[in-house]
């Protein structure tokens, strides 16, 4: 039952993301070539600013999938019902602080940019955006963790891909009709509330039994403040680039220079993510056994994944550079081709998939309070780095800032679960993982000698064939090469 519903996790999952990919390119591009790149800056901006304000649910709910697991196991009913009613009045509390931060940022955010579209548009487009996640407050983001703790994510990624397919296909339609980005932002609020309203249904019809009146079990998700913490020091980190961007360059079409070349990596990444999510609850599943079976899934599952991240991080950064000349030919308002962004985008997204790889034990296993100190080291270290670089190097700047910060984080982690969680797995990471790193190096040397001409999509998918199978072969070898060492150090006895 549990590969069982790994494997439809991974599938839905992927099918999702494949949809959100083709949606994500082409939305983008339109946005460029029919409304303007400051529009495309703007939606990537607020984008950033609604993460932001994400904060106000962060902790509670990665703590409360994280107390799930336990009585899931157990299918303890009550116990589910107790941490769900928890959960739910922090969510209320939670809906009611955000639609007070959107309004406030809404009348708020027009003063901070210099663009010209409206105020009158901004203010509604911030709404529109921040609406549909007001709903979800209120509603269905606690059955959610429900779902996920049970290993029920393929459920969802149905929902989304439906969401998904109406969201992506009306917002095609209203701007080919020539609507504008209020009308777009609309129907992206539209399709929340669907996707709210289906989950709703489908707990009150198959989990009959839950109850969010019994008496809350606070003490069951009292990590949430740790890994609030946590969420804070982190989204701070991860969205540093396109905060800094905006207050101290002010310039809306240098977000979105950035924000098109964060988009081709972050479509990868986001396939990545997908990827990691669909095993997770297993992760949380081996925790709650032994240091031993989490350590033993974990060796022969990270040395897959982090394969396949560099694969797939090596192959985007290959095509960036010519799939964003053809992508932004037709924008005449802003100079898109800026030499090194595919290298340092190549770089930070290696050392982003890593660390991510090795934040998974540390939450499965609830090691919040004790990973802290690490978590806000890396966000100082990126907050100050690119605020003092941007102003030297502007876009260059921000990207070195979070690439120190992630050589910082990715050591600390890896020693941290070697020491805390599995015990004697600090030795084996340079010999598992150096492969990794010396196929990553040879991949932008390659690169740099060999670049791909093309004149159009086609062109570019027909020559993108044969280096990417080459990278996929490369790649496939150093895992069976890395799975025979791994066998052989564990014969050998752990300190």
């Amino acid at each position: 039952m549990v590969q069982s519903r790994s494997k439809k996790n991974l599938i839905t999952g992927l099918l999702y993301q494949f949809i959100n990919t083709a949606a994500g390119l082409l939305l983008p591009y339109l946005f460029i070539t029919s409304l303007g790149s400051e529009t495309n800056g703007l939606l990537s901006s607020i984008g950033q600013l609604f993460v932001y304000l994400g904060l106000l649910e962060a902790g509670v709910g990665t703590a409360t999938l994280q107390a799930l697991f336990k009585p899931v196991a157990a299918d303890d009913k009550d116990g589910i019902s107790a941490i769900l009613a928890a959960t739910n009045r922090y969510y209320i509390k939670t809906g009611i602080y955000y639609t007070v931060a959107i309004v406030l940022l809404a009348l708020a955010y027009p003063f901070f940019v210099d663009s010209a579209l409206s105020a009158f548009t901004i203010r509604a487009v911030i709404l529109m955006q921040g609406a549909g996640q007001i709903v979800c407050y209120f509603t269905q983001a606690k059955y959610t963790l429900l779902l996920q703790a049970e290993g029920k994510n393929y459920l969802l990624s149905y929902l989304m891909i439906a969401g998904a397919l109406f969201r992506n296909a009306g917002k095609i339609a209203a701007i080919a009709l020539g609507y504008g980005v209020i009308s777009v932002q609309f129907i992206h609020f539209t399709a929340l509330c669907a996707n709210a309203f289906i989950i709703v249904t489908y707990i009150h019809r198959n989990y009959p039994w839950i109850d969010l009146s019994i008496k809350p079990n606070y003490e069951a998700i009292e990590q949430k403040n740790s890994v609030l913490v946590q969420s804070i020091v982190w989204i701070i980190f991860n969205h540093t680039d396109v905060l800094v961007l905006t207050l101290f360059t002010r310039d809306l079409t240098l977000v979105s220079v950035y924000s098109v070349y964060l988009l081709v990596f972050e479509t990868i990444q986001n396939v990545t993510n997908e990827v990691r999510a669909s095993y997770h609850y297993k992760l949380g599943h081996y925790s709650q056994q032994s240091k031993e079976e989490l350590s033993a899934f974990f060796s022969r599952y990270s040395l897959i994944i982090s394969a396949f991240m560099c694969f797939c991080f090596g192959a985007t950064y290959y095509l960036s550079a010519p799939f964003v000349r053809l992508y932004t030919a037709r924008a005449t308002d802003a100079n898109y081709m800026v030499p090194w962004l595919p290298e340092l985008f190549f770089s930070y997204k290696v050392l982003y998939g890593i660390r991510a790889l090795f934040r998974q034990p540390i939450e499965a296993s609830g090691h919040f309070k004790s990973t802290e100190r690490i978590t806000i080291t890396e966000a100082v270290i990126n907050l100050v780095v690119s605020i003092v670089l941007v102003f030297y190097f502007n876009i260059y700047g921000v990207l070195i800032g979070t690439i120190v910060a992630l050589i910082y984080s990715t050591v600390a982690y890896i020693r941290y679960v070697s020491r805390n969680i599995m015990t004697g797995w600090y030795r084996k990471i340079l010999v598992l993982f150096l492969p990794d790193i010396v196929l990553v190096i040879g991949t932008m040397v390659v690169c740099q000698f060999y670049p791909i001409i093309a004149n159009n999509f086609l062109q570019l998918i027909t020559k993108m064939i044969l280096p990417t199978t080459a990278l996929a072969a490369f790649f496939g070898l150093v895992v069976m090469i890395q799975i025979n060492i791994e066998r052989r150090l564990k014969t050998k006895p752990q300190r």
